[in-house]
């Protein structure tokens, strides 16, 4: 953690740069890589229907379930070609955001 008049060292792009880091900043969640075979939640709701199982072979863009959020259906696609490994849900579950759905291989 960064104390008052101590700076720290950035390297970006462009240069080095010093800066303040703040408490906040400190404590924040570290930056976690996406990984393509897990698809997740991107909010919170309701699985309306689920048009896979495991075992099922999918082409990027197919749909894999349909979320009811906010009284809309968000259809959610598959982000790659590739084999269905585990459904982690079913129709009528509650999901939060975050909450893996889906894994493929």
């Amino acid at each position: 953690m960064s104390e008052k008049g101590k700076y720290d060292r950035l390297a970006l792009e462009n240069g080095v740069y010093e800066t303040r880091l703040t408490a906040k900043y400190a404590a924040r969640k570290p930056y976690e890589q996406k990984d393509p075979r897990m698809v997740k939640a991107l909010i919170p709701g309701v699985v309306a229907e689920v048009s896979v199982a495991a075992g099922s072979q999918v082409k990027q863009g197919e749909t894999l379930l349909v979320l009811e959020a906010m009284k809309m259906l968000n259809r959610i696609a598959s982000p790659m070609d590739g084999k269905i490994k585990i459904v982690h849900t079913a129709a009528g579950e509650k999901v939060t955001k975050g909450q893996v759905l889906i894994e493929l291989y």
